[in-house]
């Protein structure tokens, strides 16, 4: 059991924060008309990371006059409709297939019955939009959407390896491949609880340790920062020599910023939005960082702010790297 959505009006995380603060079980996209073609593509991706489980589509067909549908959301860039195909009225074995019908393919195709997300960062507004999910064979799909008007270059970092690739502009493109390890690394986990650590540094602002009870030892970490370049690191005792995949769990929240996370002035993953309009608590995967055993400092740069984020303040759970 769970609840339906139709999403013609609000914004795409509530699936997840109906979840998180309401103790809502599964959630389904049973509806949406618009918007078209790379902007629905965008706005799938984003629903679906928000932990919606269904994607419906409204009006998989209609004529060449966006008929015979009297709903809203038809006829969308004239003639085109916002349908899957478009026949001709009077002859329906003639079709054409349109935008809509490549852009939920990118999709269905790829992201088998079953499935279940990954955890995974989210680029930014100015790069691609994607969505990871694991099938039931164990293989990985990451769909990307590039909205913009301009070609993208990203990577995918995982476990295995990373994939360099870059996105025309308005384009979707879908990436599957067999993880070796399983994704989880071949070696030992270790744990650093953010608040528990004792050679923290910050570029003058003040961090704090403050009682949560849904951080994952009950207490998180801020630096309330006030500007861009504002910056803590942390000095971790790194096991042994090797690459490590790293991840940071976080809390968004209406007053953070955003940030660039580097070891010895490299930079290592994409920058990270932590602005969100309610609290959230995320993982972050940086990727595929190399480590040398004994004391390393990881720092974590403010880059800027979402223009809705009120501050620039970043807030940190735990560092967790996985020995490959």
């Amino acid at each position: 059991m769970g609840e339906g959505w139709h999403p013609y009006s609000g914004e795409v995380y509530v699936p997840s924060w109906w979840i998180t603060n309401r103790g809502a079980k599964t959630q389904y996209i049973t509806e949406e008309g618009g918007p078209y073609g790379i902007l629905k593509a965008d706005k799938m991706a984003s629903l679906l990371r928000y932990r919606s489980s269904l994607y419906t589509m409204w009006v998989p067909v209609a004529n060449q006059n966006g008929g015979p549908n009297n709903a809203p959301f038809h006829g969308y860039e004239g003639p085109k409709s916002n349908a899957f195909m478009q026949t001709i009225q009077g002859n329906e074995s003639s079709y054409t297939l349109r935008a809509n019908y490549w852009m939920m393919g990118a999709f269905s195709r790829y992201i088998n019955r079953d499935a279940v997300r990954v955890s995974h960062n989210l680029g930014s507004a100015t790069n691609v939009n994607p969505v990871a999910f694991k099938n039931p064979d164990g293989k990985i799909a990451v769909v990307v959407v590039n909205s913009n008007t301009t070609s993208q270059n990203f990577y995918i970092s995982a476990a295995s390896g990373q994939i360099s690739a870059t996105l025309p502009a308005k384009t979707v493109g879908t990436y599957v491949w067999t993880p070796t390890g399983a994704g989880t690394g071949t070696g030992t986990v270790t744990n650093y609880e953010a608040e528990s650590q004792v050679n923290v540094v910050s570029s003058g602002d003040s961090t704090t340790a403050f009682a949560d009870t849904s951080c994952s030892n009950g207490q998180c970490l801020s630096l309330l920062a006030d500007g861009t370049n504002d910056n803590i690191a942390f000095t971790l005792n790194i096991p042994t020599t090797g690459t490590y995949d790293v991840k940071v769990g976080v809390k968004k929240g209406s007053s953070r910023g955003k940030l660039q996370m580097s070891v010895n002035n490299t930079n290592y993953g994409n920058v990270e939005d932590l602005y969100n309009s309610s609290f959230v608590y995320e993982e972050l995967n940086i990727g595929l960082v190399p480590l040398t055993s004994g004391n390393q400092q990881i720092k974590f740069t403010v880059t800027g702010k979402n223009n809705s984020s009120t501050d620039y303040d970043l807030v940190f759970d735990y560092i967790k790297i996985t020995k490959q």
